[in-house]
C-alpha cells in the first residue's frame, strides 16, 4: 500500500464521537496499523485485549487506562506501551483523542 498525501486534524476528530467511541484507521500496511479513537468525557472504550504490540499516544484530553490491577491516567502528549494479552479498558476523563500504533508483524 502506498502512502497518500492526506491531512487529518486529530484534535477535530472528537466531533465524530458521541455516546460511543469514534474509531478510524488512519494508515495500514503489512507491518503497522494506526488508528485514531475519540471519546467524549465520561464515555468508555469497553474492556478488551490486544494480541500485538500496541502503543497509545494521547493527542488531546485526558484518559484513564484501566487494567485489572492498575489504573494509569494519561494526558495530552503522553505515550504508553499497552501490555499484550492483558484485559483493559479506557475511560475519558475529558473529551479525548488518542492514536494506537500497532506492530502487525509482532504477535507478542
Amino acid at each position: 500500500m502506498e502512502a497518500t498525501m492526506e491531512k487529518v486534524n486529530l484534535k477535530e476528530f472528537i466531533s465524530r464521537a458521541g455516546d460511543k467511541p469514534a474509531v478510524t484507521t488512519l494508515y495500514v500496511n503489512d507491518c503497522i496499523r494506526v488508528k485514531a479513537i475519540a471519546l467524549k468525557k465520561g464515555t468508555e472504550l469497553p474492556e478488551h485485549k490486544t494480541a500485538v504490540r500496541t502503543f497509545l499516544t494521547v493527542i488531546t484530553g485526558k484518559i484513564r487506562f484501566i487494567l485489572s490491577d492498575e489504573t494509569i491516567e494519561l494526558e495530552e502528549g503522553d505515550w504508553f506501551n499497552i501490555p499484550i494479552q492483558r484485559r483493559h479498558s479506557v475511560e475519558a476523563l475529558t473529551d479525548a483523542v488518542f492514536t494506537l500504533t500497532q506492530n502487525l508483524k509482532d504477535h507478542g
